[in-house]
C-alpha cells in the first residue's frame, strides 16, 4: 500500500521512508504543494498540520465513507493533544524520537482501518447493486404478475357466459324432457349440470381473484347489523345442511356493534365458512355458527364436527389453490380459491381469518372484523351517512 511522507525537513522524511522502504510503497512530499498521486496513509510532521492541513481534510473527504487515515510524528512536549483541529486531521499521533517498530506498527493498524473501510465499502457497493437489481425483478414480476392476471381474467371472462349456457341449458333439458329420457340419459345429463355449475363457479372465484390480486377490491361499506347478515346466510345453507342430516345452528351474543361491511362482500365470506363447513362434515354433526362482540368489534364463528384439518396444511388453507387433502364428505368438489377470497376480503374489511382444528373432531374458523369505520373514504357506499 502507498504511504504519502510529508515532511518539512529532507532529514526527517528520508528517516521515515527508510523505516517504511522495505514493507510499503513510499511516495514523497517536501515543502511545495503535495504530490498529485493516489495514497493510503499520509504521514506527517506538525509544520506541514499548519501548511497542508486544509489539503488533508479536502483528501480524507473525499474518500468518504472510505477511512483515509492520517498520522502525525511530533516532538513530545511541543504539541497539544486537544487540539480539535489536531483531530480534524490525524488519527493517531507518533512522539519523537520515534522507534521504527512502533512507527511500522502504528502505521499497520491504520492500513488494516483503511483495507477494512475499503472492503465494507465494496460490499456496500454490492449491496446496492443487488438491491438495484432486485428493485427491477420486483418490477418486472409485478409486471408480469399484472399480465398474468389479464390473461386469467380475459380467459375466465371469456368462458363463463358458455358455461352458464350449458348449466341453463341443462336444467332445460332436465325439466322439460325427464318423462323421455332413460336413466342413463338423465345421469348423464346430471353430470354435465354438476360439472358446469362447478366449472362455473370456479370461472367466478378465479374472475374475483384475479380482481383482488390486481389490487380492484372495491369495497362498498356500509353501518349495518352483522346480525342481520349472518342469520340471513345460515337460512340460506340450511336446505343444504338438511339435505345431508346436518344441523345448522345459530348463536348471537347480545349488545354486538354494527359494523361497517360491504354486505355483497361479507356475504361471500359467510357463505363460503358455511358451506365448506356443511361440506367437510359427516350426517347427523352439528355446525355451530357464533356472533359475538369482541372488545374492539366483533368476532364470527364457524364450528363444525367434521373431518378436521392436518396441522401441517392449515398454512395453505389461505393460498391460491391450497386445498387441504380433506375431501367432502359427499363427494364435493373443491377449487381451492374460496379461502383464499375469503382471506382478502376480510383483510380488506380491517379484520383477521384464523382456523383451529383437530383431525376426526373437526374445525373451528374465527373471523374478527373492528367496529370503527373504514380509514379509505373510498371504501364508503355511495348512499352512506
Amino acid at each position: 500500500m502507498h504511504v504519502l511522507l510529508l515532511f518539512e525537513h529532507e532529514k526527517n522524511r528520508r528517516l521515515v521512508a527508510d523505516s517504511l522502504a522495505e514493507e510499503f510503497t513510499v511516495v514523497e512530499g517536501g515543502e511545495g504543494d503535495p504530490p498529485d498521486e493516489a495514497f493510503d496513509l499520509c504521514v506527517f510532521g506538525p509544520r506541514m498540520l499548519q501548511r497542508h492541513g486544509e489539503w488533508i481534510r479536502e483528501r480524507r473527504a473525499r474518500e468518504q465513507p472510505v477511512l483515509l487515515p492520517c498520522l502525525l510524528v511530533a516532538p513530545r512536549g511541543r504539541l497539544s493533544l486537544a487540539s480539535t483541529e489536531l483531530w480534524e486531521v490525524a488519527d493517531d499521533v507518533v512522539m519523537t524520537p520515534v522507534e521504527k517498530v512502533e512507527l511500522q506498527a502504528r502505521i499497520r493498524s491504520l492500513l488494516r482501518a483503511r483495507t477494512l473501510s475499503l472492503s465494507l465499502r465494496s460490499r456496500n457497493d454490492e449491496l446496492e447493486m443487488a438491491r438495484t437489481e432486485l428493485m427491477e425483478q420486483n418490477e418486472r414480476l409485478e409486471q408480469l404478475n399484472e399480465q398474468k392476471n389479464q390473461l386469467l381474467g380475459m380467459a375466465a371472462h371469456d368462458l363463463r357466459n358458455p358455461l352458464g349456457v350449458i348449466s341453463a341449458y341443462t336444467d332445460f333439458l332436465l325439466e322439460e324432457l325427464d318423462p323421455s329420457l332413460t336413466e342413463t340419459q338423465r345421469d348423464f345429463m346430471s353430470r354435465i349440470r354438476s360439472s358446469s355449475r362447478f366449472m362455473l363457479g370456479m370461472i367466478n372465484d378465479l374472475l374475483d381473484l384475479t380482481a383482488i390480486e390486481s389490487g380492484r377490491l372495491r369495497l362498498d361499506r356500509v353501518p349495518m347489523s352483522p346480525g342481520a347478515l349472518l342469520r340471513t346466510n345460515v337460512d340460506t345453507n340450511a336446505t343444504l345442511a338438511g339435505q345431508k342430516e346436518i344441523a345448522l345452528e345459530l348463536e348471537m351474543g347480545e349488545d354486538v356493534p354494527r359494523l361497517w361491511l360491504d354486505p355483497e362482500k361479507m356475504e361471500q365470506v359467510l357463505n363460503n365458512l358455511i358451506s365448506n363447513a356443511v361440506k367437510f362434515s359427516h350426517p347427523g354433526t352439528t355446525v355451530r355458527v357464533g356472533l359475538h362482540s369482541t372488545e374492539d368489534g366483533a368476532r364470527i364463528t364457524v364450528e363444525d364436527q367434521g373431518q378436521g384439518i392436518p396441522s401441517e396444511e392449515i398454512d395453505r388453507l389461505f393460498r391460491p389453490f391450497g386445498k387441504a387433502s380433506v375431501r367432502g364428505t359427499a363427494g364435493e368438489k373443491s377449487t381451492g380459491l374460496g379461502l383464499a377470497i375469503v382471506k382478502r376480503i376480510v383483510n380488506g374489511h380491517g379484520g383477521d381469518i384464523r382456523v383451529e382444528s383437530e383431525v376426526g373432531r373437526g374445525s373451528t374458523f374465527f373471523v374478527d372484523l373492528p367496529a370503527g369505520p373504514p380509514s379509505d373514504p373510498e371504501d364508503l357506499a355511495s348512499d352512506a351517512p
